[in-house]
């Protein structure tokens, strides 16, 4: 069953302790994030996590709703916060559901791109479903 751990107007961070995943859920407000706040959201978010008394293995990211880009400046940042934060927790899969429009697909693929010596597989999907089933749960 799912936890909530943080929740804001523009993102939730989920926890299914049996299940050992993440789920972060980007919300419609996201449009209006700055890339200061876009850094605050990760950075906080990973102190929450590191809290956590079990080890999660999977990471879903939900980007279905996040409506702004990752802009090139922002991109090697959201990279090596990601990359560091899941290496650090031994992440083993990490999922994203894309947002439907073009240009936000790809500023998230060219930010995957920026990954330095992941320790996890990074695949994209379009449903949860789907995401779920590629972890194995």
């Amino acid at each position: 069953m799912k936890k909530s751990l943080l929740k804001l107007d523009s993102y939730e961070l989920l926890h299914d302790e049996e299940k050992k995943y993440l789920h972060f859920i980007w919300k419609t407000p996201s449009q209006y994030l700055d890339s200061e706040e876009v850094v605050d959201i990760f950075k906080e978010s990973g102190r929450v996590i590191s809290k956590l008394d079990s080890s999660p293995i999977y990471f879903l990211s939900d980007d279905r709703q996040r409506l702004f880009p990752y802009t090139i400046s922002l991109q090697e940042d959201v990279a090596a916060f990601i990359t560091e934060g899941l290496n650090k927790l031994g992440i083993q899969k990490y999922a994203i559901l894309d947002p439907d429009d073009f240009i936000l697909q790809l500023s998230t693929s060219q930010t995957t791109e920026e990954f330095n010596n992941p320790s996890f597989e990074t695949e994209f999907f379009d449903s949860e479903a789907a995401a779920l089933d590629w972890f194995g749960i």
